[in-house]
């Protein structure tokens, strides 16, 4: 309440006890991951309006972004908070609220509490104009599988990732249902030699300081001697995730993650890999794992996996060719929504999956829709980026590749493995697009 003072008068004893408040802190980057300085962030709450009709907050804090792109808002009331990241007036980027609302008033509330920490409010900006060209295509790739998974990984994680995935080189099915839970989890994918864990991932191991490693597959897959050296390069243990087969080493994976009503969850053939490829970021932004199937059957383990997590939704990916007709009606006798996305080969399945994305994406990875090593490592990648894998034969871009590029609009286009895998041809291909 106001303190009334006459002239010459001193009022003492009006004492007050600050309370020590609460914060919020993130990263501010651009979407294709580069750090955004001097943006400001703006926090309020308690919305009211004046006697004027005016909308105004009822307490304001704010902070600036340093070099690193990070924030610290401190001194916060217990309350619920509004958020908004308003870039500099020259910047391309467009200002957006918590989380991803276009506005202010519509921003979801960050709650603190007393002197509790709010970590990890992080935003990406996009670009003010979505009309606009994506910035650049650029190639990640290396001297093998192992090294391409590597260059993935030091492109996307930090050091002092809380997981990291290893899963083997030579044998797909493992490490399909692994991206998902990579998402989820932060940590990478990484490829491994089935008896000898190669140089380059041990160091890329070393760098990230994993707090703990997960090994995918049996020990025909990866053996206990790799898993031994593993042991090394992590502080915490090294679990393995594995089933007397592929269907069951996809349902020890989902078991490790997921729990009861998940939004969905994706079906893809245990003997085919494209269809999972492209599948594995969808399945990481929507926050459900990938389950194996045979062609004509559904694995009792897988159903009843399925049946334990109660989805919202199925989704089969890819043609009658890849997961039967059969499996899909079996599948209708247990769940309300099954849909499947598909098209007539590899590369439009990959651009059906795609199609629900928005434009104006972060990024979009191309990769060779014939061999899969290369987009097993990028699935944690791109779920985490929410951008989509579209898959490519060597020389050529396929022309439903090229009509979802041009509808997406990523600002950014990342082509995964050497020219062997992915041609120049096709790089340029891509550039031309831009």
């Amino acid at each position: 309440m106001p303190i009334e003072v006459t002239f010459g008068q001193v009022v003492g004893g009006r004492n007050v006890a600050l309370q020590k408040g609460g914060s919020i802190s993130g990263v501010v980057t651009s979407y294709d991951g580069i750090p955004l300085s001097n943006v400001s962030v703006h926090l309020g709450t308690g919305a009211y309006h004046d006697p004027r009709g005016y909308t105004l907050q009822a307490a304001w804090a704010g902070a600036i972004t340093d070099a690193e792109g990070r924030y610290t808002a401190r001194g916060l009331a217990t309350a619920n908070w509004s958020v908004s990241f308003q870039p500099r007036e020259e910047s391309p980027y467009r200002a957006e609220s918590w989380s991803d609302k276009e506005t202010f008033w519509s921003a979801d509330g960050i709650q603190v509490v007393g002197e509790r920490r709010v970590t990890g409010r992080n935003a990406q900006l996009t670009l003010e104009n979505l009309n606009a060209p994506w910035g650049s295509v650029s190639r990640i790739s290396g001297a093998d599988r192992y090294s391409t998974a590597v260059a993935i990984s030091k492109a996307q994680f930090s050091a002092g990732v809380p997981v990291a995935y290893v899963a083997s080189g030579r044998n797909f099915p493992d490490a399909l249902a692994a991206g998902p839970v990579a998402t989820m989890s932060g940590g990478p994918v990484l490829l491994t030699e089935p008896s000898r864990l190669p140089s380059t991932v041990r160091a890329e191991l070393v760098r990230l300081r994993p707090a703990r490693i997960v090994v995918l597959g049996g020990t025909g897959t990866v053996g206990a001697e790799v898993a031994r050296e593993l042991a090394a390069l992590t502080s915490g243990e090294v679990k393995r995730l594995a089933g007397s087969d592929r269907y069951l080493t996809s349902v020890a994976i989902s078991k490790s993650q997921y729990v009861p009503g998940v939004p969905t969850v994706y079906l893809a053939s245990g003997t085919g890999f494209p269809d999972a490829l492209a599948g594995a970021p969808a399945a990481g932004v929507a926050g459900g794992p990938i389950l194996l199937s045979g062609r004509d059957f559904l694995p009792k383990a897988v159903l009843d996996e399925m049946k334990r997590l109660r989805p919202e939704r199925v989704v089969i990916l890819g043609g009658d060719g890849a997961v039967s007709w059969a499996v899909e009606t079996k599948l209708r006798t247990h769940f309300d929504r099954v849909y499947r996305e598909s098209g007539a080969d590899r590369f439009t399945t990959a651009v059906a999956v795609s199609d629900e994305l928005l434009p104006g994406i972060a990024v979009a990875y191309i990769a060779n829709g014939s061999s899969y090593p290369d987009a097993l490592a990028a699935a944690p990648s791109a779920g985490l980026r929410s951008g989509p894998i579209l898959l490519t034969s060597r020389d050529r871009l396929p022309d439903s590749v090229i009509a979802e590029l041009k509808r997406l609009r990523p600002q950014h286009v990342v082509v995964l493995g050497g020219t062997g895998a992915v041609s120049s041809a096709v790089e340029r291909q891509l550039d031309g697009l831009g």
